[in-house]
């Protein structure tokens, strides 16, 4: 082995953590499954329709992590209902959830896309009724995952958006796409939203899930990592934008993760749920985290369904690797 750079063939033999799975299944294969590929996992309380309730989903969480050291688990809070009834439960739930072994807190897009308030008014992250989730996970260091906004593509044309998995999405599912609808909030005003966030709670540790949504420029999100020093990004399911920009200048992404890679978490947003098969959910998974590997460790021109173009591999040195797959995520995590 190299002093200076892992090879795709040692993937196996890596311990990595994919930071961002939303594991909904009773079933623990998986665990084991991903362990088998160096992988230990987080898994991602999250209000998502169609998903468990958030008590499911935390009952399911702790099971796993209880019976297996390699899963750990974020929780979350029922937004709407903090705004509808101002309700302490859910600060009571997500306090708990913390106290019995989850690794952090998870917001959602709800927050700004979704939940209105009595007066029909949309309700953002900064809103002072989440003050006090925020306020205590400031003061007691707990990580915050916040997924705020869409990639920038869900405000554009089709024929503008940079890549064919955004466009084939929001062509089948015309009322998420923010173009046809102005009436909901800027794309702008989202962004905004975190980051009045982040000024207002200077010392919160804040992770912005899929590169903050700042994905389709990596010198814009640069600025954000100036600007608030405690904020970390993680990956997950935004590749495809990060090797579009490869396409066009793969030394600025490059020159980006390097000068990044302490607060940059690698995480592929996987979710692995009884609609699909042990099976179905092994197949993908070592396919999606061998052709992520194989980007982040060498050279080798690439391909994507997602582009049109090719690419080539970051080849990232081993202290970059071993930082992006396991120790930011220990540290912001703090993973034991």
């Amino acid at each position: 082995m190299s002093d200076e750079h892992y090879s795709i063939d040692d993937y196996g033999a890596i311990d990595k953590v994919d930071a961002h799975v939303h594991y909904n299944s009773r079933i623990d294969d998986f665990i084991p499954f991903a362990l088998q590929h160096g992988f230990r996992l987080i898994s991602i309380n999250t209000k998502i329709p169609g998903f468990p309730s958030i008590k499911d989903q935390l009952d399911i969480a702790h099971r796993h992590a209880s019976i297996h050291r390699s899963l750990y688990y974020l929780c979350t809070f029922d937004a709407e209902e903090v705004v509808r009834e101002n309700d302490v439960s859910e600060f009571a739930r997500m306090t708990g959830a913390i106290k019995n072994g989850a690794s952090g807190c998870k917001c959602w897009k709800d927050i700004g896309m979704v939940i209105k308030d009595a007066d029909n008014n949309f309700v953002f992250v900064d809103d002072v009724r989440f003050k006090p989730f925020f306020d205590w996970a400031e003061k007691y260091r707990i990580t915050f995952l916040g997924h705020i906004g869409e990639p920038k593509n869900c405000w554009l044309p089709l024929d503008k958006m940079t890549v064919n998995n955004d466009r084939s999405y929001f062509a089948g599912h015309p009322e998420y796409h923010m173009y046809m609808h102005p009436e909901f909030p800027s794309y702008e005003k989202l962004i905004e939203s975190y980051e009045q966030l982040l000024a207002n709670h200077s010392t919160l540790r804040y992770v912005g899930a899929h590169l903050g949504s700042l994905e389709w420029s990596l010198s814009e999100l640069a600025k954000r990592l100036e600007v608030f020093p405690n904020m970390a990004v993680d990956v997950a399911e935004r590749m495809s934008h990060i090797q579009y920009q490869a396409v066009k200048n793969r030394d600025e992404v490059r020159d980006f993760f390097l000068r990044y890679q302490d607060r940059i978490i690698y995480g592929t947003d996987l979710i692995i749920d009884d609609t699909q098969s042990p099976k179905q959910w092994e197949d993908k998974a070592a396919t999606l985290w061998m052709k992520d590997w194989r980007f982040f460790v060498s050279d080798q021109e690439m391909r994507s369904p997602f582009l049109d173009d090719s690419f080539n591999g970051l080849k990232l040195p081993k202290s970059a690797i071993d930082k992006i797959y396991r120790l930011n995520a220990e540290k912001w995590y703090d993973l034991n």
